[in-house]
């Protein structure tokens, strides 16, 4: 049975940049279908929303929630603020994949104890996280830390030719796995003694995924 609700009297943002119009909004089943009371089915419930913005779900393209959506699913601070999808994996920084799991929390914001420390692989992780049904939307960044841990340890160089050749193996494994993309803390002491072709060859094969 489809539940449709309208949202009569807000400024509707269509998230395009477009200026904002007045317009009452039928939603059914999570999905929009339509506009103005004529949409809406006769026994559609209604949610004034005089007075407010009605905007798509907001885009945290910045966040560092990888091991707390692990923690607590619901991502409270998150949906209180309007925002839908989250980008985790930023700076270098993330919970996968765990080459080296005696050092992976130097590289992983929120509290690292190993034993709450999620599976190592990168698609384990996933699975994992959407077992757990997150409030949000999640996509996640290949960090370059955890890389760098697993490959140089904390050595503040850059990589030997066998490190780098398993750290562009270990990106190539998570992108296919499902990493959004792949992302660098230079400025991070796990990551500064990076250099130029280290970073350049990892992202190549960012790029070429």
């Amino acid at each position: 049975e489809m539940r449709a609700v309208v949202l009569p009297g807000g400024e509707l943002h269509d998230g395009t940049g477009a200026p904002p119009v007045r317009a009452d909004l039928v939603i059914a089943d999570g999905r929009i279908i339509g506009f103005g009371a004529d949409a809406a089915p006769p026994d559609a419930e209604r949610v004034d929303v005089g007075g407010h913005v009605v905007a798509p779900g907001f885009i945290d393209s910045h966040s560092h929630s990888d091991f707390t959506l692990w923690i607590d699913p619901r991502a409270v601070s998150s949906v209180m603020q309007g925002v839908t999808t989250e980008i985790v994996g930023n700076c270098g920084h993330g919970c996968s994949p765990l080459i080296d799991r005696l050092r992976a929390g130097i590289a992983i914001y929120g509290p690292t104890d190993r034993e709450d420390l999620p599976p190592s692989g990168f698609g384990d992780y996933l699975d994992g996280l959407d077992r757990r049904r997150p409030a949000v939307n999640v996509l996640m960044l290949v960090p370059n830390g955890q890389l760098r841990l697993g490959a140089v340890g904390l050595a503040p160089r850059p990589a030997t030719p066998e490190e780098r050749s398993r750290m562009l193996g270990e990106l190539a494994r998570a992108l296919e796995a499902g990493g959004a993309g792949f992302s660098t803390g230079l400025e991070y002491a796990v990551e500064g003694g990076a250099d130029e072709g280290e970073v350049a060859a990892l992202a190549a094969v960012a790029g070429r995924a």
